[in-house]
């Protein structure tokens, strides 16, 4: 069927008006699908750069200019390998390794504002890094995701700031400090053993603390081990026992059973 301009409207067939109508739709469609993209990525809590293989910017979300410390409405244009945020942050490299064409996962990475002669909050962060190409392999533009994880970190500092005072506690301690498996196996010693007993802190570990108990205490300090697995969370008296030192003598000692619950075997 040819179509003749007359100097009126053309009138199409069924079969051209169905194909106009679809491609109506689809581009009706792709906007949809844009604005749902564009929605879901200034919504994001993760800091979200896409870029061009020169670096020039591209897009980015709110979340991006937060994690950097911005001012309200100040946006992080600059290359992103010339950007002063980027550059303090040791993220670069990482840029960079992505740009060869395959997916980048950085390591926890610390960035001080006062590195780029701003105010504000230290931030730890991990980055995704994930280039996207042609059918040929050819880098078109490269998406950087940041997830800000300085809370995590802080919590995680603190919790290992905790532990290393309880260790401290524990290697300093005037009294025997030993931790058992549920069959007695010695999982840990602390130092003060070597004062008390003689054995260095590791000579121990593995060995079953039954060993050195005097064979006349074997049966209440056995009870007393076996009993703490019935009660959870509950502390024994104090009790009075015999252990071998390693000169082979045997020394008076005095103690209590923190619950374990983890029952033997």
């Amino acid at each position: 069927m040819s179509i003749k301009q007359t100097g009126k409207p053309a009138r199409l067939g069924p079969f051209e008006s169905l194909k106009r109508g679809l491609k109506l739709l689809a581009r009706r469609g792709q906007r949809v699908s844009e604005a749902r993209f564009r929605t879901a990525i200034e919504r994001s809590p993760m800091g979200i750069h896409v870029f061009a293989p020169d670096g020039r910017p591209l897009l980015s979300n709110a979340a991006w200019s937060e994690l950097w410390g911005l001012p309200g409405g100040e946006e992080a244009d600059a290359n992103v390998f010339r950007d002063e945020h980027v550059r303090a942050s040791g993220l670069v490299p990482y840029v960079e390794e992505g740009m060869g064409g395959e997916a980048v996962t950085t390591p926890p990475l610390l960035y001080d504002p006062e590195a780029v002669g701003r105010e504000g909050r230290k931030r730890w962060f991990e980055a995704s890094i994930y280039p996207v190409k042609d059918d040929d392999g050819r880098v078109l533009e490269v998406v950087l995701l940041l997830e800000d994880i300085t809370e995590r970190r802080e919590v995680q500092d603190e919790l290992e700031k905790s532990e290393e005072r309880l260790r401290s506690l524990v290697r300093n301690a005037p009294d025997i400090i030993t931790v058992l498996d549920g069959d007695g196996t010695i999982r840990y010693q602390s130092p003060a053993v070597e004062r008390i007993l003689g054995y260095g802190a590791d000579e121990l570990l593995g060995k079953d603390i039954f060993d050195y108990v005097h064979p006349e205490d074997l049966g209440f300090v056995g009870a007393t081990f076996s009993g703490g697995f019935d009660s959870p969370g509950a502390v024994s008296g104090r009790l009075e026992y015999r252990l071998r030192h390693k000169d082979g003598s045997w020394r008076h000692l005095e103690g209590s059973r923190p619950t374990c619950s983890t029952p033997p075997g």
